[in-house]
């Protein structure tokens, strides 16, 4: 019951305004809302938990692909040497062991090749989802810088509004939006007849010459 009795004062306070202190206390609450706007949008965004992922996997995948490379360098190096191995043997020996391990070798490496390219998709891929999450973020930071902004446009269009009650206290009878239009685009043609009010000289276009 008390919320509904204020709420029918605070109507019938506002009913009995004046245009001047109506504008003042509509750019106020403008004001007071942009300010607020400010104090979070000055906050810098924290980095979202999809990006944070996304370059972890990137260090991952690179491992990945180092130690595949390693593998295979090493394994090519084991085959290397069994090739010399089975050349540098006489001719009557008996090289069966050393051509199965050969074969066992090249299993192996093939094996690996085929590690490694997968391992460097997955880097690439990893890469790309990564940057994916990046423009994300920077269209984030892009849209908070926006938003700050207009908020600073607010706060500064109230400020000129403000210098317009005081310097022409008539202009109140034409409203907050459209007070607040003029302090956005003085130069709207729909406007120009009010900045002689305010105290701004209208520029008249020269005539033209016959």
């Amino acid at each position: 019951m008390r919320a509904k009795v204020e709420k029918i004062h605070a109507l019938a306070r506002r009913a009995a305004e004046t245009p001047r202190e109506r504008i003042l206390r509509e750019i106020t609450e403008t004001e007071a809302g942009a300010t607020a706007g400010l104090v979070d949008a000055d906050k810098p965004l924290p980095e979202p938990k999809r990006l944070t992922v996304a370059k972890a996997a990137v260090v991952a995948a690179l491992a990945a692909v180092t130690k595949a490379e390693e593998d295979r360098k090493s394994v090519d190096a084991a085959y290397t040497r069994v090739l010399k191995e089975i050349a540098d043997a006489p001719r009557w020996s008996n090289t069966a062991d050393l051509e199965a391990k050969q074969s066992r070798l090249g299993v192996r490496l093939f094996d690996l090749w085929e590690s490694v390219e997968t391992c460097r998709d997955g880097h690439k891929q990893a890469i790309v989802t990564r940057e994916q999450a990046d423009m994300a973020f920077s269209g984030a930071q892009a849209d908070r810088h926006f938003e700050t902004a207009c908020y600073r446009q607010q706060v500064d269009l109230v400020a000129t509004v403000r210098n317009m009650l005081a310097t022409a206290p008539m202009l109140a009878k034409h409203g907050t939006p459209t007070l607040l239009m003029l302090a956005l685009a003085p130069d709207h043609p729909d406007l120009r007849g009010l900045l002689s009010i305010w105290g701004i000289p209208i520029e008249r276009p020269p005539k033209p010459m016959l």
